[in-house]
């Protein structure tokens, strides 16, 4: 894998730039907790070869506010698989950008010793044109209720991001769901973790279980696709070698 610039801590400060966004914390408890993951993923970020992680540009403790860097031109990847064809990509690009993915998250687990969490499409974001990668919001995910959620195992992560390219989307978008390139970039995502990790990186039965358990939560099963198609054997893991 390339190397590329590593981000850079910035200091705490009040004014907000036009390159940035501020998010607030609905608790006390919530924002030391962001606040915490968010500065040591920006640390791991300054370690990794392939990881990107916007700056913590400041943050105000009494309004309980972050104020993080904007990655003006970025997409997430929910919405560059939400196009049909890949909103034009090449696909030498795409099976690039997911491998680029996968390593980029091993590099995550590895620095940190703890899984993201919420590693869904909206939470990784692509440069289309450079086909970098940065993760965001290191916040609890709503359909977690204790603090140790980050701390499961390194399947929850990769089970996650993998629903959502192959099964999350709404009914108008059905058909994504029968793209062969689904398939094809669900392994080429597997196989930049390995490739960063190691073949023995990733346990199988394990993948497939927190595959089941996180498509039966309501957080997902409300989506169109798991609860008209849950049968089929689109929702499998049979078409990838895990």
């Amino acid at each position: 894998m390339p190397a590329r610039p590593t981000a850079r801590l910035v200091q705490s400060t009040i004014v907000v730039p036009s390159a940035a966004f501020v998010k607030t914390y609905a608790s006390d408890e919530l924002f030391e907790e962001a606040l915490s993951l968010s500065l040591e993923a920006v640390q791991a970020s300054s370690r990794a070869t392939i990881l990107r992680v916007p700056a913590v540009i400041g943050w105000d403790r009494a309004a309980r506010t972050v104020t993080f860097e904007r990655l003006r031109g970025w997409w997430t990847v929910n919405h560059l698989i939400r196009g049909l064809s890949f909103r034009g990509l090449p696909s030498g690009s795409l099976e690039d950008l997911f491998t680029r993915v996968g390593y980029a998250l091993a590099e995550y687990h590895a620095i940190t010793g703890h899984i993201h969490g919420d590693f869904d499409t909206e939470n990784v974001l692509i440069d289309p044109s450079q086909l970098e990668v940065a993760f965001i919001d290191f916040s609890r995910p709503d359909f977690a209720f204790y603090p140790a959620y980050n701390r499961h195992c390194v399947e929850r992560d990769l089970a996650l991001f993998l629903i959502f390219l192959r099964t999350k989307y709404p009914p108008w978008k059905a058909a994504h769901l029968l793209r062969r390139a689904n398939r094809l970039l669900s392994r080429r995502f597997l196989a930049g973790y390995r490739e960063r990790l190691g073949d023995e990186s990733i346990n199988g039965a394990r993948l497939r279980g927190e595959y089941e358990i996180l498509l039966s939560q309501p957080y997902l099963s409300r989506t169109f696709a798991v609860r008209f198609l849950r049968r089929s054997a689109i929702f499998g893991l049979e078409d990838i070698p895990v």
